[in-house]
């Protein structure tokens, strides 16, 4: 058995050369042991068995991807767009629908005039062709120009892991620009 050592391997790469590394790295891994680092919780999805996630230096969190989406993830996460007005409208007619929605962000497009994105994350299995039918309605009424549904994934994940740091922490994760 070899031990192979990758330090961020696809960083800067296209799609498609991206995807030719990845089949690399999956055949080397074959009989053998790879630790890979890396921002992308993309590639660590596809690639790896375990995943550690690193925060201010420290091991925050251990497991497989399906372990740490389990333990960490908000379940489902709604997002939509539109302008300011119909997007409460719609948080309003899903409320009615989802009754435990764990989080909720509501923030401007950057570089849009009165356009807005909004994501709910819940976790109750409730019927989701009532928030399909809820969302095209939407759409069809031109209260939200766009919507999708998907299971929280690692990147969703990661930053609620790194929402967890306690204040006295976060300083560890600032610049010391004024060290020698």
């Amino acid at each position: 058995m070899k031990y192979i050592f990758l330090d961020e391997p696809t960083t800067g790469l296209d799609p498609q050369t991206k995807r030719t590394v990845w089949k690399a790295i999956k055949q080397a891994s074959i009989g053998n042991t790879v630790i890979l680092t890396t921002h992308s919780m993309e590639e660590a999805d596809a690639l790896c068995d375990r995943i550690g996630i690193l925060v201010a230096g420290q091991l925050r969190a251990i497991g497989t991807a399906q372990h740490l989406k389990i333990r960490f993830g908000s379940g489902y996460k709604i997002v939509i767009q539109g302008t300011e007005m119909g997007i409460y409208k719609v948080i309003d007619k899903l409320k009615a629908i989802i009754n435990s929605i764990t989080q909720l962000e509501f923030q401007p497009i950057i570089g849009t005039d009165n356009k807005y994105k909004s994501q709910l994350f819940f976790k109750e299995k409730c019927q989701l062709s009532h928030i399909w039918i809820c969302l095209f309605e939407s759409k069809t009424e031109d209260l939200i120009t766009e919507y999708s549904i998907n299971y929280t994934d690692l990147e969703d994940v990661f930053l609620k892991i790194v929402d967890r740091i306690e204040p006295a922490e976060q300083c560890c994760l600032q610049s010391n620009d004024d060290v020698e």
